[in-house]
């Protein structure tokens, strides 16, 4: 079994989660497709898991109703109908990023798509986030979601229903969450951490919201969630950018040795990173252009005998490259 380990990246060091991490899921965007056709149910991630989502629906008075959940994130920025403004949820944008979050980034926004709730001034409670359920694993660790956030078009002038005066005055919402919840009890929130997005300024920041979970065996099967939402109608504005979303605990998972990495050093066109190395493995040396991969570019490869190696690139010319290193036991 190879074991794989993110150690360190040019031009992107924000976005690799630290040693010793166990990963549920980090994204910078930078591979996601543009959205390009409008009127399509072209998705954030057509291949492979990752962020869902869903609304709870209110009347103008804020009173639940019911709710729609879950689905793929979409990636369309023109809605399913060619005079709608906008699409539901979310998709990537350009020419938003700062000099750590790259060309691409997410913006999240409501269901504009749901033209009835919209047009009738029910609350829609969108919600973009990610899912997994607890392991025995999971008992007693520190669940941490850090992500970078700027300020988009998110319109917090109160609403009163349709028509107007209607209902009694909501001030929209939205945040930023890590949460358990328990689907026992008809999904009833156990432990939660919020960070307030109505407070985002317009430039980027980075933000890190965490939850304990305890060591319980009550608890395995319980729903993680992480992830962003908001809570508005009458097509007001929604929207804001995210970037280089980790979401990652201090579960410790034994499989073979992983390399630990002592250093990393870049001079001119050489990337060098120092690791322990263990007797009895061999380990690759690759390099890809995004954390997620893939990582198809060789640079490199040593045998194992329990004492400190080191691995390079000698044409580390990119502004911007990711490395990973594997290491394989010897038959």
């Amino acid at each position: 079994m190879k074991t794989p380990i993110l150690v360190a990246a040019l031009g992107c060091l924000t976005l690799l989660p630290a040693l010793g991490q166990y990963v549920f899921f980090v994204d910078d965007f930078e591979s996601a497709e543009t959205p390009t056709n409008p009127g399509s149910d072209q998705l954030l991630y057509p291949e492979e898991d990752g962020l869902i989502v869903g609304a709870n629906r209110f009347n103008s008075s804020n009173v639940y109703l019911d709710g729609y959940f879950s689905f793929p994130a979409p990636n369309n920025a023109f809605g399913a109908e060619v005079d709608v403004p906008a699409g539901a949820f979310c998709n990537i944008a350009t020419g938003e990023g700062g000099a750590e979050q790259g060309e691409q980034v997410l913006t999240v926004y409501n269901d504009y798509n749901n033209n009835a709730a919209q047009e009738a001034g029910e609350l829609l409670d969108a919600n973009v986030y990610l899912e997994y359920y607890l392991v025995e694993e999971d008992l007693g660790t520190t669940v941490t979601f850090v992500f970078d956030a700027k300020m988009g078009n998110l319109d917090l002038t109160p609403l009163t229903g349709v028509p107007a005066g209607s209902a009694p005055p909501f001030t929209p919402e939205a945040e930023a969450f890590v949460k358990v919840l328990n689907p026992l009890a008809g999904f009833v929130t156990d432990v939660a951490d919020v960070e307030d997005a109505t407070l985002f300024p317009e430039t980027w920041e980075t933000y890190s919201v965490s939850i304990d979970i305890p060591d319980d065996e009550e608890w395995v099967g319980r729903a993680l969630q992480a992830g962003f939402r908001n809570k508005t109608s009458q097509y007001q504005g929604s929207g804001i950018f995210y970037d280089n979303i980790s979401l990652t605990s201090n579960r410790v998972e034994v499989l073979d040795p992983v390399p630990m990495i002592l250093s990393t050093a870049k001079t001119g066109n050489k990337f060098s990173a120092t690791f322990q190395s263990d007797p009895g493995f061999e380990y690759e040396f690759l390099k890809g252009q995004s954390p997620e991969g893939p990582y198809d570019d060789f640079v490199d490869f040593v045998v194992g005998d329990g004492s400190v190696l080191t691995v390079s690139d000698f044409s580390a010319t990119e502004d911007r490259a990711f490395y990973k290193l594997e290491s394989l036991p010897i038959p």
